[in-house]
């Protein structure tokens, strides 16, 4: 068997061009399934420590108009509410110059910011809002340029004035600007009341003791009931849409697991694509050993030696492209993962995910030895007398040649690249589907 081995390695050494490419394809599949697996796993954990320390509501509620404190206390009487917190909630358009164009954005209040109840915010840089100074959503740095100190230029309604940052925080129940979203302004009630006539409150957040979908509807509609009666119109201001949300859960958790599922998606049609490039690479390699088969048959070879000698090979690149995919679907995992957090301030201790090792293992070893299976069953059934009098041209014309060969004045160099493209009907209907699929993923990342 010593000499079956050296066989293998050396394949893989004198042929290094192609062993470089069989890796290279199999671990691209591998290392993007990983880094998804262990961003996704990486991030989730992040995400709901500091989802869970803003202390979220179970209930969400809009109002018009809005009310006052009176108001939010009657609503924290309702059956079923353990605390209630609300805050005054406007568009407003803002700028940095004068020049610049005018850009949505949102502007909040609360009645305290340094005894918040229910959706906090957190303090990231500078101060709370304090008199005619102001705070802004965190990422509105990288996304927007706003620095702390800066002024800015707001527009409420006909209204424009000229405000300074003086300190950033987070907010969990809006749309990080990195994620699209749009500036958010923080400021106190008074100040709000100034800039748009009124100081209630007309986002509601309501905590229970516990979360069941039906016992919390049952208690948002209870409140909404108690606004209408007031004439006062109420409803669902969910981040996730309704009224309620289920407050162990980051509400963009869903968005998140939506990209990852495309990613993911994509990244198993690379794999796939890369399948059929190992598939078409070792029915090439067998078909130019297969006088080698012959002679190993001919000296006493058997199916099962002829089998684990290619399988050897297959699984041998697929040991160099775990070997490759491991490292750096863990680092891009680590770095993917940070970048994302960092857009809701959250923070995590990398650690290697099971499920991504486990993933890139059966990915690597298992894939490309099912995709060899059909090519390696060729290769061991081949005889002896079949092997030695091969020489890579079928017995019989097939009948493109038959079209071919009426084709009298067609040079004759362009036939023969016409004939032997579609001499092999299956590797010409892979190479196709190969192509078709690349061009998809193309269309799909673009658009």
């Amino acid at each position: 068997m010593g000499v079956l081995w050296d066989k293998v390695w050396r394949d893989l050494w004198e042929n290094k061009g192609r062993t470089i490419q069989v890796v290279l394809i199999i671990a691209v599949g591998t290392f993007a399934i990983g880094m998804i697996i262990g961003t996704r796993q990486f991030m989730i954990s992040g995400m709901q420590l500091v989802w869970g320390m803003s202390s979220p509501a179970t209930v969400y509620l809009w109002t018009s108009p809005g009310i006052d404190e009176d108001g939010l206390a009657a609503l924290g009487r309702v059956d079923g509410v353990t605390a209630i917190d609300g805050i005054a909630q406007a568009g407003i358009e803002w700028r940095l110059a004068p020049g610049d164009p005018w850009q949505p954005a949102g502007i909040s209040a609360r009645r305290d910011y340094d005894e918040q109840i229910v959706s906090t915010y957190e303090l990231i840089d500078g101060a709370w809002p304090h008199k005619k100074f102001f705070a802004v959503g965190q990422g509105g740095d990288a996304a927007y340029g706003i620095d702390l100190g800066d002024r800015v230029y707001i527009r409420v309604d006909d209204y424009e004035t000229e405000i300074t940052i003086d300190g950033v925080l987070q907010d969990q129940n809006v749309q990080p600007p990195s994620f699209g979203g749009n500036a958010q302004f923080y400021t106190t009630l008074e100040t709000f009341g100034h800039l748009t006539g009124g100081e209630r409150f007309n986002r509601i957040f309501a905590a229970t003791a516990g979360f069941d979908p039906v016992q919390a509807q049952a208690i948002a509609d209870a409140m909404q009931k108690k606004l209408e009666k007031q004439d006062i119109m109420a409803g669902g201001a969910s981040p996730r849409g309704g009224s309620i949300a289920d407050p162990s859960k980051h509400f963009f958790q869903d968005p998140l697991d939506g990209l990852f599922f495309i990613m993911g998606f994509m990244a198993t049609i690379t794999l796939i694509l890369g399948l059929f490039l190992v598939y078409n690479t070792i029915t090439a390699l067998i078909n130019r050993q297969t006088n080698q088969i012959g002679i190993l048959k001919a000296i006493g070879a058997r199916r099962r030696t002829i089998f684990m000698l290619y399988l050897t090979t297959v699984f041998a690149y697929g040991v160099m492209a775990l070997m490759l995919a491991l490292p750096l679907g863990a680092w891009s995992a680590q770095v993917l993962g940070d970048y994302l957090m960092s857009s809701f301030n959250a923070e995590g201790t990398f650690e290697l995910s099971p499920l991504a090792i486990q993933a890139q293992i059966i990915i690597a070893l298992v894939a490309p030895v099912l995709a060899s299976l059909g090519p390696l069953w060729t290769a061991s059934r081949i005889t002896v007398r079949e092997a030695i009098s091969y020489y890579g041209l079928r017995a019989e014309p097939t009948l493109l040649d038959r079209f071919m060969a009426r084709l009298r004045y067609l040079p004759e160099l362009l036939a023969l690249t016409i004939s032997n493209t579609f001499r092999h009907k299956q590797r010409v209907i892979l190479t196709e589907i190969t192509l078709v699929l690349s061009g998809l993923i193309f269309m799909a990342v673009m658009t």
